[in-house]
């Protein structure tokens, strides 16, 4: 696993499901998310950027963020339980 990727809660996990439905691998910006899905926050954005599933830079003085691939996730994921807990 990535230092950054980190195994997440359902509530959230369903947030980033419904960012990486509406936006794939595009950058959008926070307000963009929130034009879409009105309980996907700035907290929700923020956590998953901690976790690892976002990654945010800035753009122009503004923070964008792009959807890391399911499946980059997954790998990760799998590999620290693999390495790690075997």
């Amino acid at each position: 696993m990535s230092k950054e990727t980190k195994v997440i809660p359902n509530w959230l996990f369903l947030r980033y499901t419904y960012i990486w439905i509406r936006f794939k691998e595009q950058q959008f910006y926070s307000s963009d998310v929130k034009k879409q899905f009105k309980r996907t926050t700035n907290t929700c954005l923020k956590a998953l950027t901690e976790a690892g599933w976002l990654i945010s830079f800035k753009e122009e003085g503004k923070t964008m963020f792009r959807a890391r691939p399911t499946k980059e996730i997954l790998e990760d994921l799998y590999a620290f339980e693999y390495i790690f807990q075997s």
